[in-house]
């Protein structure tokens, strides 16, 4: 079962799943919050970093035209589908976005994307998606430690329904998942129970 967790930016998802970030300025998250890895279960996350991460390697970022673009949705494309074949070895895995986010990620860059990737997104199909709702009381108006672009809450709320379409754009059915607290430790509990709600056989460590 493949379970995908996605969202704006500075709605938790990533704190939810895992903290094991590629930012060493933010695994301090992990030390006093419960997350899906501290849990047991298998998680698959940073698709997206990754992939800029090595775009940065081999060319400039962001891409200046669209051919640029292209390579660099191929390469988040490739690492999706690795991550999206590892989970065969698992009776449950969750990903830190799933493929779809491919749409969200073109379209907030004021991108197109190629035919090809979109005959390719629908070949991998995962079983649940929830879009976590953006915490509002998280400032991402100024930097914060170079993790994420300048956003207003009008921008997060945007990037909110455009993640939702995203996916409903491929046929998924997405639940979209309420902020419960801005303490991050209980509102990790209430989401997991949230989630176990539609997911009624999901186990611990899975």
């Amino acid at each position: 079962m493949r379970i995908v967790i996605d969202g704006a930016p500075g709605s938790g998802k990533t704190t939810f799943i895992s903290c094991n970030f590629l930012d060493p300025v933010r695994r301090q998250c992990s030390a006093n919050v419960c997350n899906l890895s501290s849990m047991g279960f298998k998680v698959f996350t940073e698709m997206v970093e990754e992939s800029v991460i090595e775009t940065k390697k081999i060319d400039q970022f962001p891409p200046n035209s669209t051919e640029r673009w292209n390579i660099l949705f191929n390469i988040i494309l490739r690492n999706g589908i690795k991550h999206y074949e590892e989970g065969a070895n698992y009776d449950i895995s969750w990903y830190d976005r799933g493929l779809p986010f491919l749409f969200t990620f073109a379209k907030a860059n004021n991108q197109m994307l190629p035919a090809s990737i979109i005959d390719t997104l629908r070949l991998y199909n995962y079983d649940h998606v929830f879009v976590f709702e953006p915490i509002l009381s998280f400032d991402l108006s100024k930097e914060n430690n170079g993790k994420f672009r300048t956003l207003t809450i009008e921008d997060r709320l945007y990037e909110h329904k455009l993640t939702i379409k995203s996916y409903e754009s491929l046929g998924y059915h997405v639940i979209s998942v309420p902020v419960f607290s801005d303490d991050l430790s209980l509102n990790f509990e209430k989401r997991f129970q949230f989630i176990s709600s539609f997911v009624p056989d999901l186990s611990i460590g899975g």
